[in-house]
């Protein structure tokens, strides 16, 4: 099957002034200034500029895409996600290297690209279907179907100005998806959507390679997207793709590369990137993960699950202001379980300072495999102070006093054990 499109060794370079103090120059002082560098210039001319440097945001990336094929990017923030994306629909052009492309390219990266603010929502169809590629005859046909999709045929009418990001979101999605392009782009931009309408989103990415064999490209945090509709990953870090294979496969190694603390381990967070929150009134500073059995050093089907985890409070709050939870799921990034403390009618006094917390999980039933913790403090009002994401990781292994028999990872999630009876 030939590819739709074929990256060959494409870098992307830029040049980052560190000169912060040139920003706000008078006319004088940039004359004087630029005397000065150029006299320097003339007594040393290899001598380089030690106020900006070359950033490679992309470096030799190679990979090819065929028709009917849905490919997930994952990686850290910074990795190059992006940059790889808009060099791919050409909104920037590579330092080096080359792209080819058969066909009609579709992408949806920001919001709003591709939308005039005065324009109507029935105008900005048709314009931002012209700048995809589609004709005007081709635009009537499928107008209704776009409209239909987009669920916003009331507001059609109305100035794209006076939009939310959802209904912009709807209405870029629709016309990119109705365009049926040979490849489709999609960034994290998905995620502005609610659920149902991701998962609709979800449904017709499927069907554009399911059913119409069209390629599509999407970039997410969310695992568990990756997981049901790509059937193959990229991973990317530091700008260099490390991995190129099986969803599955490329998941395992990003969790792995996200966390590889062994158990017992305290981690530090004070510099973990993947966290919401502004962190003004409390802040999450580390986690650790142990399996509180007479055997410390293994999590085993059955085992006791212990989470400690410390949070700094800038300034004395009220426990009834605090709102405490742990989140588990799979490295797919499925979410298993959201345990806030009032859950379990636990509400903490006032706290100021560095405060320890302790969730005992007893008798967990876990298929074995790899799970993921995240961690969450916020006020009543469920407002994130400090939001850490996949912050702990913990594998469950075969074995234990519950499992009676050969637990293999793909045969569930949770291990059950109901009574039987002959009735």
């Amino acid at each position: 099957m030939s590819p739709v499109i074929k990256v060959e060794n494409i870098s992307k370079s830029y040049l980052i002034n560190h000169n912060q103090s040139d920003r706000y120059k008078t006319v004088r002082d940039e004359i004087t200034h630029g005397m000065g560098r150029f006299y320097s210039r003339l007594k040393n001319p290899l001598q380089k500029s030690s106020t900006s440097e070359v950033f490679w945001a992309l470096k030799d990336i190679s990979f090819s895409i065929n028709a009917g094929e849905c490919i997930g990017v994952i990686g850290r923030n910074g990795a190059g996600k992006s940059t790889l994306l808009k060099t791919l629909s050409r909104i920037t052009k590579p330092t080096s290297g080359k792209i080819t492309l058969v066909g009609k390219l579709g992408c949806l990266l920001e919001v709003g690209t591709g939308f005039h603010p005065e324009l109507t929502g029935r105008e900005n169809i048709y314009l931002n279907g012209a700048i995809l590629g589609m004709g005007r005859n081709e635009i009537k046909m499928k107008f209704d179907e776009i409209v239909e999709f987009s669920e916003i045929e009331r507001f059609l009418d109305t100035p794209v100005k006076r939009y939310s990001s959802g209904m912009y979101v709807r209405l870029a999605f629709s016309v990119a998806a109705h365009l049926e392009p040979e490849l489709l782009i999609l960034d994290e931009v998905l995620a502005v959507g609610d659920q149902k309408f991701q998962q609709k989103c979800f449904d017709q990415i499927r069907r554009l390679g399911r059913d119409s064999g069209r390629a599509v490209m999407l970039v997410s945090h969310n695992m568990a997207a990756i997981s049901r509709i790509c059937n193959r990953s990229l991973l990317l870090e530091s700008g260099r793709l490390i991995a190129d294979g099986p969803t599955q496969e490329v998941l395992e190694k990003y969790a792995t590369q996200s966390n590889t603390t062994e158990l017992g381990t305290r981690v530090m967070l004070d510099s973990w990137e993947n966290r919401e929150g502004k962190r003004d009134i409390a802040q999450i500073t580390w986690v650790q993960i142990l399996a509180h059995d007479s055997d410390y050093s293994m999590i085993y089907v059955g085992s006791n699950l212990l989470i400690r985890f410390a949070v700094n409070f800038d300034k004395q709050l009220k426990g009834n202001d605090i709102t405490l939870a742990v989140q588990l799921s799979t490295i797919s990034g499925y979410q298993i379980a959201n345990m806030l403390a009032t859950d379990s009618n636990y509400i903490p006094n006032s706290m100021k300072g560095e405060c320890v917390f302790e969730v005992m999980l007893e008798d967990i039933r876990f298929y074995p495999g790899e799970y993921l913790i995240s961690l969450w403090v916020g006020n009543a009002s469920s407002e994130p102070y400090d939001y850490v994401l996949e912050c702990g990781r913990f594998e469950v292994h075969e074995g234990g006093a519950k499992a009676l028999r050969r637990l293999p990872r793909v045969e569930g999630m949770h291990f059950l054990t109901p009574k039987w009876q002959l009735l």
